[in-house]
C-alpha cells in the first residue's frame, strides 16, 4: 500500500522540555524538582503525556495514552528507558515507537547508533510500524524491548540492523505482519506471540544471523506462521508453536544452517514445514499433524533440511537432504494376501536424481490381525508392498524401524495365518545389512580389510558413506575382500549380503569400532592385536519412555565423557558433564517426553541414578537396551 511521507512530530521535544525546566529552575528549584529534572537527582523520571522526541539521557514515563500521526515516541539518545506503564500509543502515522539515530524525518542518520535503549510496557496500534527500531540503510541501535503490545499496526514490530538487541514478552494481533526482523545479528528473543496478522507470524528476512528465540507462537495468521527468508543463517528457534495458519507453518527460502527444535506444528493450511530451498536447516523433535499441503514439502531437488525425530501421527523419521514431501498416506493399495496392516502408513517421495535414504520407526498396533505375531516394515513400490529388509522390531515398545530411499508409502504388517496350515514363514534368502567401520580416535587414522561369504555394495548408514579409495573386490569364487581406510572418528558404510567372516585391522594408530544395522559388533571380528590398553568407546543413550513427562538423572563412569549423537538423539547445554580428577566422570541430565540425551563414553559406566521426576526411561549402549544392568 501507499505510505505518506514521514511527517515530524507535531508535539514538543524533550529537548524543549530540557530547556524549559533550566529556565524555571533560575525561578525556583522546587519547579524543577517537580518536572523531575533536578539536577542533583540523576535516576529522575521525566513524565510524557503528549508525542515526545527523546533526545537526552534518562528515564521516561507516560502518564497517559498518546496520539499523533507519528513517530509519535522518537528515541534518538543512548541510555533511556521507556516506560508505558500500560498505556497505549495509537495514530495513523509512520510509527507509533522508533528507536534511531536518526533527523526529524527519519531518512538520515545523524550520529553514531544508540546503545542501552529500553522500551516497555506500552501498547501500539493504528501506525504503519506499532514499534520499529532503526531503518533501512542504517545501522540500527541495541535495544531491549519487552512487554510491548502491537494491535493492529501493518507491521506490528520490526527491527532493522538492531545487532544485539532483546526482545521479551512482544505479543502482535492483527495488521499485515507480526514481527519482522532484517539484518540484524546476535538478537535475543523470547516468548513472542503473533496472531491474527493478515501476511506472515513471525518473518526473518534476508541476514539475519547468530540470533536465538524461544517460546515462539505463530497462530491464525493469513499466510506463513514462521518465515525464513533470504540469508538468514545460524539461528537457534525453539519451543515453537506454530498452528491454523492460512500457508505453510514453517518456511525455508534461500535459508542456512538454522535449527529449530521442539516444535508443534498443526492445522496449517498449507505444508507444516516448506522448503524453497531450506540449505542444511535443522529440524530437531517436530510434531506434524493435520496440515492441508502434507508434513513436508520440497519445491526444490536442491538444498533440503536435516530431520531429526520428525514426528507424524505417532511416526519418527529421520533424513538429511533433498527429500521431496513426506505426508500421511490414504488411499492405500490392498495389502498383501498374508499380512494385515497394523500401522498408519507413511507417504515418502524422493528425488529419483538425488535419492536420499529415510529412516522411520512406527508404532504397530499389536493387536491388529489375527496373526502368528511376526511384525514386518513394507514399502509400496513396482506395483506391490515389498518387505524391507533392514527392519527391526522392538516388541517392548511396539514399533518397527527401517529405512527406505525410493518413493512410496511405508507401514508395519502382521503376517496373518493361513487357514490351510501352510507355512508361510518367509524363506531364508540371503538378506542385506548395512556394515559400519568406524574410527574412535581424534586424528588418528587406520587401514583395514574384511572377507564377506557373499556381495558388498557401498552405501550410507549412520551418516557414513564410503569413498572411491576404498576397494572391494569379487574373489570369484562367491566371496569378496574389501580393502579401505579410515580415521579421524569418520567411517566408512557397506551394504553387505551375506556373512563377514573375517575383519582385521592392517595398519594405523585409530581406534575403531564395527555396526552391523547400527549394533555394535566389533568383538564378533576384532582380532588379537587390537590394543587391549585403551577403553572401549561406547554410545551410552540416555531415553524417555513416556509422553508428557520428564525426569532428572545422574551417572558416573570410570573414564571419560563427552557429548555426541546417536539413535536420533543429541544432548543439551544444560547437561553437564564433570571430571572428578580421579579418573571418574560424573554426568547430570535431564530428559523428558520420549526424548533422549547421548554421550560418548570411553571407559565403564559404574552407576546410573534417577534422581526426580516422573518418566519411566531406558538406557542403551552402542544401541543394546542394558536397562537392566542399572535398575536401582
Amino acid at each position: 500500500m501507499a505510505r505518506r511521507p514521514p511527517t515530524p512530530p507535531r508535539s514538543r521535544t524533550v529537548a524543549a522540555i530540557a530547556v524549559t525546566v533550566a529556565l524555571v529552575a533560575v525561578v525556583g528549584p522546587i519547579v524543577g524538582s517537580a518536572l523531575g529534572q533536578s539536577a542533583g537527582n540523576a535516576t529522575a523520571t521525566t513524565p510524557v503525556d503528549e508525542c515526545t522526541v527523546i533526545d537526552d539521557p534518562g528515564r521516561y514515563e507516560l502518564t497517559a495514552n498518546l496520539t499523533g500521526d507519528g513517530p509519535c515516541l522518537y528515541v534518538r539518545s543512548d541510555d533511556v528507558v521507556v516506560d508505558g506503564n500500560g498505556y497505549t500509543v495509537a495514530g495513523n502515522g509512520t510509527a507509533g515507537v522508533r528507536v534511531f539515530n536518526g533527523s526529524t524525518d527519519v531518512q538520515r542518520r545523524r550520529g553514531p547508533e544508540l546503545r542501552n535503549v529500553t522500551v516497555r510496557n506500552v501498547r501500539v496500534t493504528g501506525w504503519d510500524r506499532g514499534l520499529v527500531l532503526g531503518r533501512f540503510g542504517a545501522d540500527g541501535p541495541t535495544a531491549t524491548v519487552e512487554n510491548v503490545t502491537a494491535v493492529d499496526n501493518d507491521i506490528g514490530v520490526r527491527l532493522v540492523g538492531a545487532d544485539g538487541s532483546t526482545l521479551r514478552d512482544v505479543r502482535v494481533r492483527g495488521g499485515t505482519d507480526g514481527i519482522a526482523v532484517r539484518e540484524t545479528l546476535d538478537i535475543r528473543a523470547t516468548h513472542l506471540t503473533v496472531t491474527g496478522a493478515n501476511d506472515t507470524g513471525i518473518y526473518l528476512a534476508q541476514a539475519v544471523r547468530n540470533g536465538t528465540f524461544t517460546d515462539l507462537t505463530a497462530s491464525g495468521n493469513g499466510d506463513e506462521g514462521l518465515y525464513l527468508s533470504t540469508s538468514v543463517a545460524d539461528n537457534r528457534l525453539a519451543d515453537v508453536t506454530v498452528a491454523d495458519n492460512g500457508g505453510p507453518g514453517i518456511e525455508f527460502a534461500d535459508s542456512y544452517r538454522n535449527v529449530v527444535e521442539n516444535a508443534t506444528v498443526t492445522g496449517n493450511a498449507g505444508p507444516g514445514v516448506l522448503s524453497y530451498p531450506a540449505n542444511e536447516d535443522r529440524l530437531q523433535n517436530l510434531s506434524v499433524a493435520d496440515n492441508g499441503g502434507g508434513a513436508y514439502l520440497s519445491e526444490s531437488s536442491f538444498g533440503g533440511v536435516v530431520a531429526e525425530r520428525f514426528r507424524l501421527d505417532g511416526a519418527t523419521l529421520w533424513w538429511n537432504g533433498s527429500l521431496e514431501r513426506v505426508s500421511l498416506a490414504t488411499d492405500l493399495p490392498a495389502p498383501p494376501s498374508d499380512a494385515t496392516r497394523a500401522s498408519a502408513a507413511v507417504d515418502v517421495h524422493t528425488y529419483a536424481e538425488s535419492p536420499t535414504e529415510v529412516r522411520l520407526r512406527l508404532p504397530y498396533d499389536r493387536a491388529a490381525g489375527d496373526g502368528d505375531g511376526r511384525v514386518a516394515l513394507r514399502q509400496y513400490v513396482d506395483s506391490e508392498w515389498q518387505r524391507l529388509p533392514n527392519a527391526t522390531v522392538d516388541e517392548e515398545t511396539g514399533t518397527v524401524s527401517g529405512s527406505v530411499d525410493r518413493s512410496g508409502p511405508v507401514a508395519a504388517f502382521r503376517t496373518t495365518e493361513p487357514s490351510d496350515g501352510t507355512d508361510r514363514s518367509d524363506p531364508a534368502p540371503t538378506e542385506s545389512f548395512d556394515f559400519v567401520v568406524e574410527s574412535t580416535t581424534d586424528g588418528a587414522e587406520f587401514n583395514y580389510t574384511f572377507t564377506v561369504d557373499g556381495t558388498v555394495s557401498k552405501t550410507e548408514a549412520m551418516g557414513y558413506g564410503s569413498e572411491p579409495s576404498d576397494r572391494i573386490t569379487d574373489n570369484g569364487d562367491g566371496t569378496t575382500t574389501v580393502t579401505g581406510f579410515a580415521g579421524n572418528r569418520w567411517g566408512d558404510a557397506y551394504e553387505i549380503r551375506g556373512a563377514v567372516t573375517s575383519f582385521e585391522k592392517t595398519g594405523g594408530d585409530s581406534e575403531f569400532r564395527l555396526f552391523r544395522d547400527g549394533t555394535a559388533v566389533t568383538d564378533e571380528y576384532v582380532d588379537g592385536e587390537r590394543d587391549s590398553s585403551s577403553p572401549d568407546t561406547v554410545d551410552f543413550v540416555v531415553e524417555s519412555t513416556t509422553d508428557g513427562a520428564e525426569f532428572n538423572y545422574t551417572f558416573t563412569v570410570d573414564g571419560t565423557v563427552s557429548k555426541t549423537e546417536a539413535m536420533g538423539y543429541g544432548s543439551e547445554p544444560s547437561d553437564r558433564i564433570t571430571d572428578n580428577d580421579d579418573g571418574t566422570t560424573t554426568v547430570t541430565g535431564f530428559a523428558g517426553n520420549r526424548w533422549g540425551d547421548a554421550y560418548e563414553v570411553r571407559g565403564t559406566v559404574v552407576s546410573f541414578q534417577k534422581t526426580g521426576g516422573e518418566s519411566a526411561y531406558r538406557l542403551y549402549r552402542d544401541g543394546e537396551n542394558v536397562t537392566g544392568e542399572f535398575d536401582e
